[in-house]
């Protein structure tokens, strides 16, 4: 894949990983205990949207630094 900033002929492919996102809500699992009065309420805070991991892939130029979509 040849850089389209410089023209240099050695680019590398990457991946780059964002995480957004909580694995536990505190407010969710407190209500959960309240409302089914057991501990077995505090499972409540899983609940919810949780992790989302995405993964984009892009070409970088070794020669310039110039980051890329093909």
């Amino acid at each position: 894949m040849k850089c389209p900033k410089c023209g240099y002929d050695g680019c590398q492919i990457i991946s780059e990983t964002q995480t957004k996102g909580k694995d536990y809500s505190v407010g969710k699992g407190c209500c959960g205990a309240l409302f089914l009065q057991s501990w077995f309420g505090l499972l409540c805070g899983f609940c919810g949207e949780g992790k989302k991991t995405t993964t984009r892939n892009f070409w970088i130029c070794h020669n310039c630094g110039h980051k890329f979509k093909a």
